[in-house]
């Protein structure tokens, strides 16, 4: 078998080109979900603190018995 055969063979053979699909693609996922936790991080953060401020004053009133019933 001449190397030209050899590599003709090598050539033609798919057999890892699923394998660099599937690398590319989950590369691109990870790529786009980092890119969107970059843009929206920031603003994540302020609803975080924000919405750990009301339950905070919910959890204060419901101790202190203030709490409305809105029944």
């Amino acid at each position: 078998m001449s190397v030209l055969t050899k590599f003709r063979r090598i050539h033609q053979d798919e057999c890892g080109a699923v394998t660099v699909d599937w690398v590319v693609l989950t590369a691109a996922i990870i790529g786009l979900c980092i890119s969107i936790f970059v843009y929206f991080g920031e603003g994540m953060g302020v609803v975080g603190k924000a919405t750990s401020g009301q339950l905070s004053e919910i959890a204060s009133r419901i101790e202190t018995g203030t709490v409305l019933d809105p029944y």
